[in-house]
């Protein structure tokens, strides 16, 4: 009986039948006796060969029952029925795909190192037999005559190769990269073994460990190693992408994103997509046409709907733990875990951060659709909880924007967040959020939101943990009375108090200002107070925050996923939108330190004796660093800045450095020359800082990156972080006190369900937020530690 293709939609398979042959099968090169040979029924004219491993009834039997129910398995799938021949008539009238089995070797045309092989023929090469051979040797266990665990995965795989070959796809792409060939059969076939006869493949085979700091699409078709073995184990891939076909199909965000461990008894995979897949018709000539096919394939297919780009670096995050969470080996878990995300992803650097070591940084190489790993320790810092700064400079706003940091396991991802860095470039940042004591792993991805776009990026990345230190010299005031309007020539009364303020715990937010435009008639710094705008300058923002409130920053994605979410919120409204109830940080009493200086250039390190420094908050009145002697001559008086002021270092990445301020009240008198020589100083100040990024901008809007904001909003913020989104809720309902909170006139439902049933709305957002819905952002300020609890409890 002759072969045919089938047509794709047809997946009620006509034959789904075996019979193990124990012989070698007929074959010709000339197609024309191929043919003919096809036609008159040559196969039946096949003699029986023994093999060194007998073919008994029962191995018989064992074989043919398997290789029908993984038939019916991949039917149910929706699968194209395989192409395949000789399909046989068996004695009771019923028909068969025959099988071959017998002892490989070269004078058999057979690779004696193959367990199991399907030869295929390209479209209109009809010489070419198409088959599927067993390696008697190789595939049965010469002590017990049964199948091996690796057996079942193999026919298996060899029966789903010649359904790809019975696809659309294949008819009109007759050799696709091994990569999605070779990649996708291994994981099928080891996925439909498992279930159908519960074997237990090699570990490092069963769950796809290769290079993922090579790229997805390893080059071409190459049969050796590692070129080959890579293109096997990116089954790691394509069962990744079956196990988010099947848990998108929850109804809640939190869970529709497979998790590094298979111990949930939410776990599955879903292969229907692969049936869609294969179902394409369009011709690809190459490897970037495949990845830009399989990127629209994604965006369309109902299982997904989302861009590779939005799907690969959350992949590459979750497999880095594969190591630590799917891998059953009697080695110690964190020696198996080292060496999987070495394996995977390079030497991973170890960046080690402390109060006294703020800064490390690595270099990484990323290919095209890549993965790099670093490791990070936590030490002792200065408060329990604080943001670690990830930012490295990028050249333009495209490599920016296709690079995503992930910690391993692939609960948190996020894009970077790119900013202009004036002649240096662009930086493109993250913002984790860290604990003392923290030892986890980080995994850096390239890709475009078109695959065939991204771009070879080697990265130096800087890692440092924002902030400053304060050292009070002399006791601040607690408290100054308001000075009182007084005639000319009278002086201005101040009640000085010296006992100590209540002290106010929390966190510092750093962040600075660069302003480089010169204006037409400069007055020459230090003479702004006097004379008006000189610039170019810098402004060095230092605040202390009660701890939630710091946090609200750092809250909910450990990435900085928030920065996103409101930056793509603002490009939905737009400026005329009322932000107006969103709450401020400086309604807040406490500690506030504010530093002008002149603007240096990138590179230099100077010292300033001239510095505006203002203080005020946490026990210290309006003050600054201005005198204390008057300069001017005659009745006015100017009181010249006098803060000190040196860099450390300056560079696009970092601004790091110390200050010292004789502070005196503000404000500064005007007039009356005799009342107002000097002014006292009411405390003297010292601190350090260190900030990431110092003079980074936003990009304009006519300037940034294509980005689709809708898919932002629900795949980023949906999907990436589901304990960060924020619903109004009924003021009227009775829930306790652990479980809601008033903030800025909206309650806050801080229960597990409530997170959920806000990362339910949220991820069905179809239109941009109010200003009012967007001020509920403080309810992260009450509710993280209640949500990160149901995340563990869950």
């Amino acid at each position: 009986m002759g072969v045919t293709r089938p047509a794709q939609a047809d997946t009620q398979w006509p034959v789904t039948e075996f019979e193990i042959f124990e012989g070698l099968p007929w074959g010709s090169s000339n197609w024309y006796e191929a043919n003919l040979g096809r036609k008159l029924g040559r196969h039946n004219l096949e003699t029986k060969t023994p093999a060194s491993v007998p073919l008994t009834a029962k191995l018989k039997k064992d074989m043919e029952t398997y290789l029908h129910q993984v038939a019916l398995k991949m039917q149910k799938l929706d699968l194209p029925p395989p192409y395949l021949e000789p399909v046989i008539t068996r004695d009771d009238g019923t028909q068969a795909f025959r099988i071959y089995y017998f002892d490989f070797s070269k004078e058999n045309n057979s690779d004696p190192a193959d367990y199991a092989v399907a030869s295929y023929a390209c479209k209109d090469e009809t010489a070419q037999r198409r088959i599927i051979k067993i390696n008697a040797s190789r595939l049965i266990s010469a002590k017990t005559g049964g199948i091996t665990d690796k057996g079942y995965v193999d026919l298996a795989h060899e029966l789903f190769h010649t359904v790809q070959r019975g696809s659309q796809f294949y008819d009109a792409n007759c050799e696709p990269p091994n990569w999605l060939t070779e990649g996708m059969a291994e994981a099928i076939g080891t996925d439909i073994a498992v279930e159908l006869r519960r074997v237990k493949p090699a570990q490092l085979a069963r769950w796809g460990l290769r290079h993922y700091y090579e790229r997805l699409a390893v080059d071409g078709n190459a049969n050796v190693n590692p070129a080959r073995a890579h293109s096997y184990a990116t089954s790691s891939f394509w069962r990744y992408l079956a196990e988010l076909a099947h848990y998108r199909k929850s109804l809640i965000p939190s869970e529709r994103w497979p998790q590094a461990s298979v111990n949930s008894p939410r776990y599955g995979v879903d292969y229907k997509y692969v049936s869609r897949l294969l179902g394409s018709a369009e011709t690809l000539p190459d490897q970037q046409e495949i990845l830009d096919f399989l990127n629209n394939f994604l965006l369309a297919d109902p299982a997904f709907t989302m861009r590779l780009s939005s799907i690969y670096p959350v992949f590459a995050a979750t497999f880095a733990n594969y190591g630590l969470e799917r891998v059953i080996d009697d080695r110690d878990a964190k020696v198996m875990h080292n060496g999987w995300i070495k394996k995977a992803f390079g030497e991973c650097p170890i960046i080690t951060l402390d109060a006294s070591n703020t800064v490390g940084r690595a270099l990484l190489p990323l290919n095209r659709i890549t993965g790099r790993c670093v490791h990070i320790n936590i030490g002792a810092i200065s408060t329990p909880t604080t943001i670690m700064d990830v930012s490295t400079l990028v050249p333009n706003k495209a490599i920016g924007a296709q690079l995503y940091l992930g910690t391993a396991g692939g609960k948190s991802v996020a894009q970077a967040i790119v900013k202009t860095a004036g002649a240096a470039g662009y930086t493109a940042s993250w913002d984790p959020l860290v604990q003392a004591g923290d030892s986890f792993d980080l995994v850096f991805t390239n890709i475009a939101d078109k695959p065939r776009a991204t771009l070879l990026v080697d990265l130096t990345v800087q890692f440092s943990l924002p902030g400053s230190s304060n050292d009070q010299v002399s006791t601040p005031p607690q408290a100054i009375k308001k000075q009182k309007k007084k005639p000319k020539n009278q002086r201005a009364e101040t009640d000085i108090k010296p006992d100590s303020p209540a002290q106010s715990s929390g966190s510092t937010t750093v962040s600075s200002s660069c302003d480089d435009e010169i204006p037409e008639q400069g007055c020459g710094w230090p003479a702004s107070e006097f004379n008006g705008y000189c610039g170019p300058s810098m402004n060095i923002d230092l605040h202390t925050l009660p701890v939630g409130v710091a946090n609200m920053s750092m809250m909910g994605s450990p990435l900085g996923l928030m920065n996103q979410v409101f930056n793509t919120v603002a490009g939905f409204m737009g400026p005329e939108n009322d932000m107006s109830n969103m709450p401020d940080a400086s309604e807040f009493d406490t500690l506030r330190v504010s530093i002008g200086i002149p603007l240096p250039n990138f590179g230099e390190t100077p010292s300033y004796s001239n510095a505006a420094i203002h203080v005020e908050g946490g026990g210290w009145p309006n003050s600054g660093t201005y005198g204390p002697r008057d300069i001017l001559s005659g009745s006015q008086t100017y009181f010249a800045p006098s803060g000190r002021v040196v860099l450390e270092e300056y560079s696009a990445l970092l601004l790091r450095g110390s200050y010292e301020a004789r502070l005196v009240a503000l404000p500064t008198p005007y007039a009356d020359k005799a009342n107002f020589m000097e002014l006292p100083v009411i405390g003297t100040l010292k601190g350090r800082f260190l900030i990431p990024r110092p003079c980074g901008k936003g990009i304009d809007e006519e300037e940034e990156v294509e980005i689709d904001r809708q898919r932002v909003m629900q795949d980023v913020m949906a999907n990436f972080a589901p304990t960060n989104m924020l619903i109004p809720t009924d003021t009227t309902e009775n829930t306790s006190p652990s479980q809601s909170s008033q903030t800025s006139g909206f309650a806050c439902d801080c229960s597990c369900s409530g997170m959920r049933s806000s990362t339910a709305i949220l991820d069905a957002l179809e239109s941009a937020p109010d200003a009012k819905t967007m001020s509920l952002a403080m309810c992260m300020l009450t509710c993280a530690a209640q949500y990160q609890q149901c995340d563990e409890e869950e």
